[in-house]
């Protein structure tokens, strides 16, 4: 069975921020390529086996259980529905507090 999964505008927010920031700031144009590959990779994967990765004890103020995927040094958050429908929500760098930012 394959998933359908809808890519959210904060994460495409989140992921040209990150991106921007890489590549301007840290001048590593290598590294923001690597990043966005990496997380298409994860995307992808999330056609096929949504569940595999680890979910988050915290809900958000809808009672949604996030799931995170790691993608090198940041937090991809996404949900998986009742409908198995999956939501790619955030990309936060993994040495912020997104915990408090999300919930």
């Amino acid at each position: 069975m394959e998933y359908k999964v809808f890519i959210t505008d904060d994460y495409y927010y989140d992921i040209n921020a990150a991106c921007t920031y890489i590549e301007n700031i840290l001048k590593s144009p290598y590294a923001s390529n690597r990043l966005r590959n990496r997380v298409e990779q994860l995307i992808n994967n999330l056609h096929i086996m949504p569940r595999m990765f680890q979910i988050i004890d915290k809900y958000d103020k809808v009672r949604r259980r996030y799931r995170r995927a790691i993608a090198n040094n940041y937090v991809m958050l996404y949900t998986v529905d009742e409908d198995d429908m999956v939501y790619v929500s955030h990309l936060y760098y993994d040495g912020r507090d997104y915990f408090n930012k999300l919930f």
